[in-house]
């Protein structure tokens, strides 16, 4: 798919299919998708704009594209995403930071089996979060680690002494902050 060079400098393409899959816009160009026409392989949202951009004019064997979700008036969700085509493998979308500003996020855990090593999986994997700080309830720390990718963290029972102290069996809740990437 090529978008006209003049239509690209005036204003994006209105795309007017509903369905259309994105894997398929390869070639340079910008185009909008209204509510009416979500695109499959949207990583968010129902509608936004695509730009299109390849290494050279008519090479689609590496292409980047970036998502600009279109938000809604009055709230925090206008988001932009970007991923990579090279080869014949599309990478994952990835979320930049709306405005430069990083939300931190919570997640609660609730009754989490704490392993034999005193950790417990986060289910939250490198690429899409950072995480800042792991809060226990019943007097226990938690030590956020990254271990082949995925966020664990250890279960610290809290001491006066300067010793790491694992909680090796049991059940824990708390809260996780973390921020997405």
């Amino acid at each position: 798919m090529k978008a006209n060079y003049e239509d690209r400098l005036n204003k994006a393409i209105n795309v007017n299919t509903a369905g259309t899959n994105l894997n398929d816009y390869k070639s340079d160009g910008e185009f909008y998708f209204g509510t009416d026409y979500t695109p499959t392989n949207i990583p968010a949202g129902v509608n936004g704009w695509l730009r299109v951009i390849t290494g050279k004019q008519g090479n689609d064997n590496v292409v980047k594209q970036i998502w600009y979700r279109h938000g809604t008036p009055n709230s925090n969700d206008y988001e932009t995403y970007v991923r990579t085509f090279s080869g014949n493998t599309w990478s994952n979308w990835s979320r930049y930071a709306a405005g430069g500003k990083l939300e931190i996020k919570t997640k609660t855990i609730t009754n989490e089996t704490i392993g034999a090593y005193g950790n417990i999986p986060l289910n939250l994997y490198s690429s899409s979060a950072i995480v800042l700080a792991v809060n226990f309830n019943g007097g226990y720390t938690g030590i956020p680690i990254l271990f082949g990718g995925i966020w664990y963290c250890y279960v610290v029972k809290n001491q006066a002494q300067n010793t790491l102290n694992l909680q090796t069996s049991g059940t824990i809740s708390g809260t996780v902050y973390y921020v997405e990437l």
